[in-house]
C-alpha cells in the first residue's frame, strides 16, 4: 500500500531522514518507534506532502505522492493526525468532524446557490455519518460541546474521528496515546485494532513500547533518520541495538 524509497531530508545541515526506505502492506498495523529526533514525524510530513524530500520518493498504491500538496495526498486516501491535534477548539465536536469530510458541494459558490438541494442532502448525510463516527469513538454524548471542553484523551479521540471522516484507507497517527490516562490508552488501542478489521491500514508513531507491542503486526525502529531494525514487536524488543539506544 505504501512504499518509501531512499527518502532524505535535512534542515540547515541537520539530517532528519537519511536514505530511509520501508513498505507497509494493506491491513497492517505498523508501529514507528525511536528516540526524539529520529525522523518519525518528518517521515509523516514528507509522505503527506507537508515537506518535500531532498531525495527519494513515496508511493501510495503504486503512484508517486512525493511533492504533492497535502490535500491531494489526502484525496488519494492517506489521512493523518498530528501531535498538536489541530482541532478547532471554539467549534463543537460535531462541527470539527463535519469539516473533515472531503469535497463538500457547499464549499463552492455554485454548489451553495445553484445546487442547494444536493448540498442540503449531502449535509444531512454528512451529519449522520459524523454522528456515527462520534459514536464509534465514544464521543456521541459530547457532540454539542466545544472541542476545548474535552479532556486531552477525548480530544485525541476527536482527532481520530476527523481522520476517519476523510475516508482515508491509510491512517498515519502521530503519537495517538501520548499523554492520556491509562484507561484512554486502552480505548484508543482497541480502536486501532478494530480499524484493521474494518479494512484500514494504520501506521502510528509511539514512545509507549508496551502499546506498540500490544497492537502492532510489525515495528520499525528509527534513529538519526535511518531504519535501524524492523520486525515483530518481540524482534524489536530483543534487538540489542534497540535496547541500547531506546529501551534502557
Amino acid at each position: 500500500m505504501l512504499r518509501v524509497q531512499n527518502l532524505s531530508k535535512s534542515f540547515d545541515g541537520t539530517v532528519a531522514l537519511d536514505g530511509f526506505s520501508a513498505e507497509v502492506r494493506e491491513r497492517e498495523v505498523v508501529g514507528l518507534v525511536g528516540p526524539n529526533g529520529a525522523g518519525k514525524t518528518t517521515l509523516f510530513n514528507v509522505v503527506t506532502g507537508f515537506l518535500k524530500p531532498d531525495a527519494g520518493e513515496a508511493r501510495y498504491r503504486g503512484e508517486a505522492v512525493t511533492g504533492e500538496p497535502p490535500y491531494r495526498v489526502a484525496r488519494r486516501g492517506v489521512a493523518r493526525t498530528f501531535q498538536e491535534l489541530r482541532l478547532i477548539y471554539r467549534m463543537t465536536v460535531l462541527e470539527n468532524v463535519l469539516l473533515a469530510f472531503p469535497a463538500q458541494a457547499g464549499e463552492s459558490a455554485t454548489g451553495a446557490f445553484v445546487r442547494w438541494l444536493e448540498v442540503s442532502r449531502r449535509q444531512r448525510r454528512n451529519r449522520e455519518e459524523a454522528l456515527a463516527l462520534l459514536a464509534y469513538v465514544g464521543l456521541a454524548e459530547k457532540a454539542g460541546e466545544l472541542a476545548d471542553e474535552l479532556s486531552f484523551g477525548q480530544q485525541k479521540l476527536l482527532s481520530l474521528a476527523c481522520c476517519l471522516a476523510t475516508g482515508g484507507e491509510l491512517l498515519l497517527l502521530d503519537e495517538p496515546v501520548a499523554g492520556v490516562a491509562p484507561g484512554m490508552v486502552d480505548k484508543i488501542l482497541g480502536l486501532i485494532t478494530d480499524l484493521r478489521g474494518r479494512g484500514k491500514t494504520v501506521v502510528f508513531i509511539e514512545h509507549n513500547f508496551a502499546a506498540v507491542t500490544e497492537v502492532c503486526d510489525r515495528v520499525i525502529f528509527m534513529d538519526e533518520g535511518r531504519k535501524v531494525a524492523e520486525g515483530t514487536p518481540a524482534d524489536i524488543r530483543d534487538n540489542p541495538d534497540v535496547i541500547e539506544s531506546y529501551l534502557t
